[in-house]
């Protein structure tokens, strides 16, 4: 293995397996959280599908639109740009489940992949898709709701305050 597969394996887990191959552990990862994500978006009232830029997969999903108008946020941005084309917003609604339980909106966002666009195309337009987000937070609420951005590793929290 070379050391650029040596480091590419560290980060991803569908190579970490030795009871199927890469490839089935990606389709059955995919197969489960499509169909839990599509049950979720069936009962739990939603808003899919807003568009936030010009690229088809630049668009996200507001899950608990029924919560009250002041409830929390966590915006949930998939990692992998490079990697999985069959991964969209929509294919993590199921987050969404104990979030909705514990009265959080969950917004979903989707964005372009590599190498439709590169990284720093991707991490302009999801500011922007970021900040479309951040204002239905202030639109819906008497005071800046708590609005927690996750991306696979990292979280970023904006604590009542974000300059938009």
């Amino acid at each position: 293995m070379s050391t650029g597969e040596e480091i590419e394996s560290f980060y991803t887990p569908s190579w970490w397996t030795r009871r199927y191959t890469k490839e089935t552990v990606v389709g059955i990862h995919l197969e489960l959280i499509n169909k839990k994500s599509e049950e979720l978006l069936r009962t739990i009232p939603c808003k899919l599908d807003v568009q936030y830029g010009c690229g088809p997969r630049e668009k996200y999903n507001i899950i608990g639109t029924d919560l009250e108008n002041d409830s929390p946020i966590l915006i949930h941005v998939h990692g992998g740009y490079y990697q999985e084309e069959r991964i969209s917003h929509s294919s993590h609604a199921f987050i969404a489940n104990a979030l909705y339980k514990n009265h959080i909106k969950t917004i979903t966002i989707g964005y372009e992949l590599c190498p439709k666009k590169e990284v720093t195309e991707i991490l302009t337009d999801l500011s922007a898709g970021i900040k479309e987000c951040i204002k239905y937070g202030l639109s819906w609420a008497y005071s800046f709701p708590d609005i927690l951005a996750e991306r696979t590793q990292f979280q970023f929290y904006f604590p009542n305050s974000v300059p938009i």
